[in-house]
């Protein structure tokens, strides 16, 4: 897990809960999770190798980078540029390839307008594998995982999940049945 934004809260905060939703130790949780200190920044040819170099042995089966703003930080994110950064020769397919190609899931915001999907350039949607839309419903306690494309596969499914409150307050889901979904919101 690459953290850019809330650092502190996933170690403090949302490992505990998580551990305690499923009934697992921290320890029992270590030889999976791996919180990583600083967002490579997808631009640093440098910054990228040495992510690569420094991970490549844990041998992730998933990399979560949250959020593409803090990994391509200073970048115009309405320009071609950034969105090239997702293609099969920009910093994202080198991260997939050096690290054994784990799935990597790169956490972006919507605009103001969530009709228009993720703000910035239109190419980033063209230069992804799938991509999932989350929401959720506070006064329901829901959230839902919609996908929105899949290269190859089938999209506009959605997966629904009950949102309950763990240690600190901190929300932690479960899969539910669709009868569980919630009405959308931005998350």
């Amino acid at each position: 897990f690459v953290p850019g934004e809330g650092q502190a809260g996933v170690g403090k905060q949302g490992i505990p809960a998580y551990c305690e939703a499923f009934k697992i130790t921290p320890e029992e949780l270590e030889p999976w999770f791996v919180q990583v200190d600083n967002v490579p920044l997808f631009t640093s040819d440098l910054e990228v190798s040495v992510f690569i170099a420094t991970y490549q042995g844990f041998q992730p089966e998933v990399v979560i980078v949250d959020t593409f703003a803090t990994a391509t930080a200073g970048m115009d994110e309405n320009s071609s540029l950034t969105s090239a950064l997702l293609t099969g020769n920009g910093a994202a397919a080198l991260i997939l390839r050096g690290l054994g190609g784990p799935t990597l899931v790169i956490v972006d915001h919507e605009g103001k307008d969530a009709t228009k999907k993720v703000r910035g350039h239109s190419g980033k949607l063209g230069n992804v594998g799938f991509a999932i839309q989350a929401t959720r419903n506070k006064a329901a306690k829901t959230a839902t995982l919609t996908v929105t494309k899949m290269r190859d596969g089938p999209a506009d499914f959605s997966v629904y999940y009950e949102v309950a409150e763990g240690q600190g307050g901190v929300p932690v889901t479960r899969r539910a049945s669709r009868s569980g979904r919630g009405s959308q919101g931005c998350h």
